[in-house]
């Protein structure tokens, strides 16, 4: 007998088999369940594998919708922003022509007399009393009067 039965079998060591990864396999008569255990294996991925492809199917569909949604929103913003435009530009030419009145307007203020100017006016018309003043016509009346009375 050995001495250690791990010496009998070089590929054993501490009871384990040290074959590894690219060990020599031993087949088995368990190689046929192995098979349908792949072919399970294979049915499960094939599902997974259409689930995922419907999923990424619908998933297109929805952003090729989101793709559709944006570009008409944003021709509608587009057009927005030219009719605001458009509309701001109607307000500046509007308020360059109110400013430009408003210059005329202050031009001919300034040409109006000043306050001072119109009480010093009235002053003399109180003073002159231009009621009391007589037309021409009333004169020669009164004249011809004078002379008819004479």
């Amino acid at each position: 007998m050995p001495e250690n039965p791990d010496s009998a079998n070089p590929k054993k060591k501490g009871g384990f088999d040290l074959g590894g990864l690219f060990g020599k396999k031993k087949e088995t008569a368990t190689s046929g369940a192995n098979y349908g255990n792949i072919s399970t294996q294979l049915g499960e991925i094939s599902r997974r594998l259409r689930i995922l492809e419907s999923r990424n199917t619908e998933l297109n569909r929805k952003i090729e919708l989101i793709e559709k949604n944006m570009l008409g929103e944003r021709k509608r913003f587009n057009t927005e922003l030219k009719t605001v435009d458009s509309d701001v530009l109607e307000l500046k030419k509007e308020v360059n022509d109110m400013k430009e009145k408003t210059e005329m307007m202050a031009g001919e203020f300034k040409n109006l007399a000043a306050k001072e100017d119109i009480e010093a006016v009235r002053k003399y018309v109180e003073l002159w009393e231009p009621i009391n003043f007589v037309t021409r016509e009333e004169v020669e009346e009164i004249v011809k009067e004078m002379v008819e009375n004479k």
